[in-house]
């Protein structure tokens, strides 16, 4: 465990790549299961929001975006010819997806301290702190289609951007306005 642990770790430096995670269907079903598990509690944090979000709008919506989003990343392997890839890099973007979900959690309940007591400069802090994950995030797929699918570094940063609009239009489309 601490091997992958360290591994991702590595990944998320660029020390390494996607051709360095093991070939697993089993590890990228963990993967996905926590992932998602971590997500979803990450959602049900309490928040400034008038409303709480209900269980079922936060499922689907995880839901949907997992899949849409492991399709997508299917179709731009299989249409780079590169399915043999596939599994290693989608499980390499799920353990990195853990990752900072996992380092994103402290920071969301500083958000949520810092709405309860209107302290704006620590809210800014957390928010510049959540732009910073969402950078490396992207930063790391581009990563991972570049050494994944063999190409540019330009053409893997359009790639990861495609992926980051896609989960942004399923989030605008399947969570209500006013409640993000």
């Amino acid at each position: 465990m601490s091997e992958l642990v360290r591994l991702f770790i590595s990944i998320a430096l660029f020390r390494k790549g996607p051709q360095d995670v093991p070939y697993s269907v089993f590890l990228l079903a963990v993967l996905i299961a926590a992932t998602f598990t971590i997500d979803l509690l990450t959602y049900l944090l309490p928040s400034s929001r008038e409303e709480p979000l209900a269980v079922s709008i936060i499922i689907r919506y995880l839901l949907t975006v997992n899949v849409a989003s492991f399709l997508m990343v299917y179709l731009i392997f299989f249409m780079h010819r590169h399915q043999n890839r596939f599994v290693q890099s989608i499980t390499t973007m799920y353990g990195i997806d853990l990752m900072i979900s996992v380092l994103s959690i402290p920071v969301h309940l500083l958000l949520i301290f810092a709405s309860n007591y209107e302290i704006s400069g620590l809210a800014i802090i957390g928010i510049l702190f959540i732009m910073f994950l969402i950078f490396w995030n992207l930063s790391v797929y581009m990563h991972i289609f570049r050494f994944g699918l063999g190409i540019s570094f330009l053409h893997a940063g359009m790639l990861s951007l495609v992926l980051f609009v896609l989960s942004i239009s399923i989030s605008n489309l399947l969570i209500p306005a006013g409640t993000t």
